[in-house]
């Protein structure tokens, strides 16, 4: 008869640790076979425009959409994502935006096929850069094509009053409209329209007081709600294997 030490920490850890790595290799095996049958989702595609399309990847499930001034912010966020297996389109990852590809095409074929966009919001979010209203105009469009898509502020540098206020719209419509005359994709309406979005949606406002660290942790649990992880674990063609490892973490817990 098997005899069963009595529970630990270190003990229960490193069971833990074994049923995550034969679940990783498990799944790696998995999507090997995968990639054998579909091809691997690194290798590019081509859209019906004949684009080589990277960002049309699986994995990508969550878009971030910030100014370049809450870049380390912003990055930071998308190191905790991968770590819960949430993997993010975002502009410094080169699988995103790959060098000497046509980004602009990348950027909206990425908001298409996302689950969540994320908006972390600034002053800058505005003013510094046409690209992220161009972004939060595509989410608005793709809201409208797909109500299941969920658009998610974040309000970092920017509170969600100074959003509204009336004053603060005209000041950057005045740069939207300088931006305008130089780029035909640029319309002030819609993106009047798209600062709507920031009134009744609920959303996550950065609180000085618990620090950025903890503010990312807020955001990274947002997203796990709505985003599975990547990694599925399958080990059906195991056989015994789960009445196996159910069988030793009860006698463990017992």
């Amino acid at each position: 008869m098997l005899k069963f030490p009595q529970p630990t920490y270190e003990l229960n850890h490193w069971v833990g640790d074994c049923s995550f790595l034969y679940n990783l290799l498990n799944d790696l095996e998995l999507r090997e076979d995968n990639n054998m049958e579909q091809g691997s989702t690194m290798v590019s595609m081509e859209d019906s425009n004949g684009y080589r399309n990277y960002a049309l990847q699986p994995k990508h499930k969550v878009f971030l959409s910030h100014s370049g001034a809450q870049k380390g912010f912003v990055e930071q966020l998308c190191v905790d994502l991968e770590r819960c297996d949430r993997h993010p389109f975002f502009d410094k990852r080169w699988d995103s935006l790959p060098i000497g590809e046509n980004f602009p095409d990348l950027i909206f074929q990425a908001i298409e096929q996302c689950q969540v966009g994320v908006v972390v919001l600034s002053e800058e979010f505005f003013t510094l850069s046409k690209w992220p209203m161009l972004e939060l105009v595509a989410m608005a469009n793709a809201k409208m094509r797909n109500p299941d898509f969920i658009i998610m502020p974040v309000f970092l540098g920017i509170s969600r009053s100074q959003c509204r206020d009336r004053e603060n719209h005209m000041k950057w419509s005045s740069t939207w409209r300088s931006w305008a005359q130089s780029d035909n994709r640029i319309n002030i309406e819609h993106w009047e329209n798209a600062l709507q979005l920031f009134g009744p949606t609920n959303a996550l406002v950065y609180n000085s007081e618990l620090g950025e660290v903890k503010f990312r942790e807020e955001i990274v649990k947002a997203i796990c709600k709505w985003v599975p992880p990547e990694t599925r674990r399958e080990d059906s063609h195991v056989q015994g294997r789960s009445r196996l490892c159910k069988v030793i973490c009860e006698k463990i817990k017992s």
